[in-house]
């Protein structure tokens, strides 16, 4: 699934579990759980931001497969990151 943000950012994410007005999804960009809540007839973030949630239409296989390679990109990503912070400057 997809949560656009309400300045419009698109973010990957995986509902864990759905109960009444709420949903709890993982984010790929995060180490923490969220919990957007139905509110008003809107869904909103735990600091009331506004949020529009897109289900993708796709086996639970092919949702995680997603999310997983969202989460190795990102921590490739921190990996190279840690790694130039480590070089010496006569290497870079």
């Amino acid at each position: 699934m997809l949560i656009r943000n309400f300045d419009g950012r698109l973010e990957d994410a995986m509902a864990l579990s759905i109960a009444g007005n709420v949903i709890r999804v993982a984010l790929s960009d995060r180490d923490d759980c969220v919990e957007l809540r139905l509110y008003g007839g809107e869904w909103v973030t735990e600091t009331n931001q506004p949020v529009e949630i897109e289900f993708i239409a796709a086996t639970a296989e092919e949702e995680w497969l997603r999310f997983v390679d969202a989460m190795v990109g990102l921590e490739q990503l921190m990996s190279a990151m840690a790694m130039a912070e480590c070089v010496p400057t006569a290497m870079a």
